[in-house]
């Protein structure tokens, strides 16, 4: 079987789809029990220890330019 599913989470870490078409789809982990969150590899995983910086991203997600992702020219 091949292990496609194999990045850990954190509290506060962000996922964000790499596929072409995907990237405006994320999900942001609020919860402290983590020890059962496994997500895909198909999937970016981001840390951001500085509160202010990941709110600021948070904030970058949910922006209209990120939910219109720009294909290739």
């Amino acid at each position: 079987s091949i292990d496609r599913a194999k990045q850990s989470a954190k509290k506060y870490d962000i996922f964000v789809g790499k596929l072409q078409g995907c990237s405006n789809k994320f999900c942001i982990v609020l919860n402290d029990l983590t020890d059962n969150l496994i997500f895909t590899n198909g999937c970016y995983r981001i840390r951001i220890y500085d509160d202010k910086l990941r709110l600021a991203f948070y904030k970058f997600l949910f922006t209209k330019e990120t939910k219109q992702e720009k294909g290739p020219p």
